[in-house]
């Protein structure tokens, strides 16, 4: 397992005295729908290292990725009233390197409320979009000095999953922007940053109420402490087979037609020794169905990096129990468990921007005329630190696992917010140790 970065804490003391300066900052439309993604960047350069923690302040409407130098940082925000918006703090000095810098995000504005969190503005509207950044040690604030880019590797104004999921993915690694993250990118094409006319200190909210501003409306410190990820590889595979598609795939994913397909299991698929690299045939028009399984419910951003021609497709699922002897997911329709990777030719990697709680990972690739290596596949299993782990020892076998499976839901369910579609998902859990 890998332990990803923390956001460092900070004291109360420093957190009340901001001198806010950071303006919100979107992409230069006239128009945001929906489900749009956007980059942020700005360089600056250091003679030399600063000495100690390099302290900053970061938030997004609604999810954000943070990067410096093309390492990834940390994401967030956690769910907060959009009238007390919460700022995640973070340290940006590991990631600092004298000479040239550079700090990136990538945003993704829903558009609309979900099970997560509030809107900050009516579903729709395209109001309250937004990248905040301040770090005073290094002088840094966002403002119409960063560029932005709306790349077009994700689906903008894609459908919602379902009205308690906000984000149904698409990404295409052909149109991705490779090394965009890197301080030594070219961004000269990218676009000025444009500004909010919101105040600094100020929640991006969008139409307001009749009574207009409320003074007591402003930005603080992230109240819910930062959660850990940690890289779990996927340890088997429990099914394998071919799909021959009757309707379109995408027509089978939008709307779960009857009589869509015919599945054959075909377990000569599954290797005898380690599970990764899995080498699999073309799958041609058909689709080459692999069912992971990691023993136990995680909660996550689910990943998967392969080998492929361009053009291949990749459905990534995720469920709790697979129907036995079945290879395509049956979820109840309104679920839309799933999200869809177009691969670029040779090695294509892309983790979930969203998480989900899943024991299960079936991945359909399709559309690739040459043979297909899968060369990992798993989560970023998010966890909160916990301070004292629980111990207990039975010699009652069912006592013991009743124990681990209490201790297992109640870690899956802490998370940044008791959100209905996790509970939904934890409450079909059993547990397997």
């Amino acid at each position: 397992q890998i332990q990803r970065a923390l956001p460092v804490p900070l004291v109360a003391a420093v957190a009340l005295q901001i001198d806010w300066k950071a303006r919100w900052i979107w992409y230069p439309e006239q128009r945001t729908i929906s489900r749009t993604f956007v980059l942020f960047r700005k360089t600056f350069d250091l003679a030399s290292l600063p000495a100690g923690p390099v302290p900053g302040w970061v938030s997004g409407n609604k999810r954000y990725q943070l990067w410096v130098n093309g390492r990834f940082v940390q994401r967030g925000p956690a769910p907060s009233d959009p009238r007390y918006w919460d700022v995640d703090p973070v340290d940006l000095g590991p990631y600092l390197q004298a000479g040239r810098n550079v700090v990136a995000a990538v945003v993704c504005f829903f558009g609309g409320g979900d099970g997560t969190y509030v809107s900050s503005a009516p579903d729709g509207s395209g109001e309250g979009q937004g990248f905040l950044f301040q770090c005073d040690a290094l002088g840094l604030a966002s403002d119409a000095g960063w560029r932005t880019l709306r790349p077009r590797c994700w689906r903008h104004g894609s459908y919602q999953r379902w009205f308690l999921r906000a984000l149904q993915e698409e990404f295409d690694a052909r149109a991705y922007p490779e090394g965009w993250a890197a301080a030594e990118f070219d961004d000269r094409e990218w676009k000025p940053a444009l500004v909010s006319r919101v105040p600094p200190g100020c929640p991006n909210l969008g139409e307001l109420p009749k009574e207009g501003w409320q003074a007591g409306w402003v930005l603080q410190p992230r109240t819910i402490p930062p959660l850990r990820e940690d890289r779990v590889r996927a340890p088997r595979i429990v099914n394998a087979g071919w799909v021959e598609w009757q309707v379109a795939p995408e027509e089978y994913f939008e709307c779960y037609p009857a009589d869509a397909f015919v599945e054959t299991e075909d377990r000569t698929l599954i290797p005898a020794g380690a599970v990764f690299p899995l080498r699999l045939p073309p799958p041609n028009q058909r689709s080459v169905a692999v069912t992971f399984d990691f023993g136990r419910e995680v909660v996550g951003h689910p990943y998967v990096k392969l080998r492929a021609p361009a053009g291949a497709v990749v459905e990534i699922t995720f469920c709790e129990k697979q129907t036995p002897g079945k290879l395509v997911l049956r979820p109840r329709p309104k679920f839309g468990q799933w999200l869809r990777v177009t691969c670029r030719d040779g090695v294509t990697e892309y983790e979930a921007f969203e998480y989900d709680a899943f024991r299960q990972l079936p991945l359909l690739i399709r559309d690739a005329a040459a043979p297909v290596e899968i060369l990992d596949a798993g989560v970023n299993e998010r966890n909160y630190a916990w301070p004292h782990e629980p111990d207990f020892r039975c010699s009652d076998a069912a006592v013991q696992r009743a124990y681990q499976a209490s201790v297992n839901t109640h870690k899956l369910v802490t998370q940044e917010t008791p959100e209905p579609p996790l509970l939904e998902s934890i409450r079909v859990y059993k547990p397997r140790q």
